[in-house]
């Protein structure tokens, strides 16, 4: 069920800072390897290059843009896949600079394109899993946060809270979140390749982007969310 939630609202939130950042067809300059090499390095590694920034014909203010947007996206999918009911702007903005540096553990290849028959063209990326997640909910200290938050706060002791305790617990709760992933920072790595191949089609304006789908298995790969996730501090 988490898993939708990132292929749904988040990558599709993801999907719209590219509606800027496709390129116009029939040009005579569009490389679809050298665009799929742009759109990556723009959205996980905030690196602009001026040949991709001229292709889709976007500034680099622009282009830092949807960079911030897309660790927007990776903060609210954070907070989704942990159940984190009351976030704060503080939060929100912690969790976007965490993202930040994750990112910068994105390792990935991208294959010469190949033209197909209707003017498409497919290009297959090569991609290194960040395994931050699994660094993190392997851990044994992990397991022993949870286990100390649950007993701190216990099923009978949440359902008789009011609004401004329970508030303050979801609180203690995401902040405990965030010092776990935090200090795995140092240890995160990437997993074993995986090849994801994406179309680059027209679309009704006559502009080359990647599909939807086809972005969102895309996304999906940069980090692996495999054994993520928790109820949170839900009561009964």
């Amino acid at each position: 069920m988490r898993r939708g939630i990132r292929t749904g609202a988040a990558a599709l939130a993801l999907l719209l800072s590219l509606t800027a950042c496709s390129a116009p067809a029939g040009t005579g300059e569009f490389k679809a390897d050298a665009y799929v090499t742009g759109v990556l390095n723009e959205l996980y590694l905030g690196q602009f290059d001026p040949e991709y920034l001229d292709m889709v014909g976007i500034s680099e203010e622009q282009a830092q843009q949807a960079y911030e947007n897309g660790l927007d996206q990776e903060a609210a999918y954070f907070i989704a896949v942990y159940s984190i009911q009351y976030p704060t702007d503080e939060l929100r903005e912690d969790l976007a600079g965490l993202y930040k540096e994750i990112y910068q553990h994105t390792e990935f290849q991208v294959e010469p394109a190949a033209e197909q028959e209707d003017g498409s063209y497919s290009v297959e990326v090569k991609i290194r899993p960040i395994d931050i997640v699994q660094q993190v909910e392997g851990d044994e200290a992990t397991q022993e946060a949870y286990k100390a938050f649950g007993e701190k706060y216990p099923v009978e002791k949440l359902n008789a809270m009011d609004a401004e305790e329970y508030e303050a617990a979801d609180r203690e709760y995401a902040e405990m979140l965030l010092k776990l992933y935090r200090d795995k920072l140092p240890e995160t790595g990437n997993q074993d390749e995986v090849s994801v191949t994406v179309r680059l089609e027209k679309n009704e304006n006559g502009y080359y982007a990647i599909p939807a789908e086809d972005f969102t298995r895309l996304n999906d790969a940069i980090i692996d969310y495999h054994g993520s996730g928790s109820d949170g501090i839900d009561s009964e």
